[in-house]
């Protein structure tokens, strides 16, 4: 069991006293994975002592470096989409089957904020691509069955949406009884041209 707490030397730690235990202080990873945390903006403010040998660089050139640099595109695309989902101070979101690095294993990746940090917890990955959709699907599904009123259900469709498919764009349409239509919500990623629908 790793441990943070000095006053609890390793040979002391027992279920009689594993409840004093700070886990939310803990200051080592288990050695298969790793985790990076990113600022608002993917530059990479800490990481395990582990990071480099899974990223192939040694700490300092990691430290201050821009995570869009040195991951995929897509990895980095797919991140951002459940970054946009998460709810909640602990909300946690996760991405199967992510190949951070464009010659490297894919990874499980949970990302979550902490102290204003994007965290990412990493470990090799031994799943198919089509767990990550469904877990998506389930998250989204959660997500609206917590919403009070209809403007606010389609704003987070729309917005859950935009962030499953990964679409720079999806609009709801709300249909009248003549078959005509209009639109209600537009998600648009930000930075997107938007054009009339």
């Amino acid at each position: 069991m790793p441990h943070s707490d000095p006053s609890l030397a390793a040979e002391q730690i027992d279920l009689s006293n594993c409840d004093r235990e700070p886990i939310h202080l803990l200051s080592t990873i288990q050695p298969i994975g790793f985790l990076v945390a990113a600022s608002s903006d993917w530059i990479i403010t800490r990481l395990s002592a582990n990071a480099p040998g899974w990223l192939g660089q040694p700490v300092d050139a990691l430290l201050g470096s821009s995570l869009r640099a040195l991951i995929t595109p897509d990895a980095l695309h797919t991140l951002r989409n459940r970054l946009a989902v998460l709810r909640g101070d602990d909300a946690v979101e996760r991405a199967f089957g992510l190949r951070l690095l464009a010659h490297g294993p894919s990874f499980d990746v949970a990302i979550h904020l902490a102290g204003g940090k994007i965290i990412l917890e990493c470990e090799p990955s031994e799943a198919e691509g089509d767990i990550q959709a469904a877990s998506l699907v389930r998250s989204l599904i959660a997500r609206l069955q917590n919403t009070a009123e209809i403007g606010s259900f389609y704003r987070e469709a729309a917005r859950l949406l935009r962030a499953l498919t990964g679409f720079d764009r999806v609009m709801v349409y709300r249909f009248n009884p003549d078959e005509s239509g209009e639109v209600v919500v537009d998600a648009t990623r930000p930075g997107a041209m938007s054009e009339p629908g």
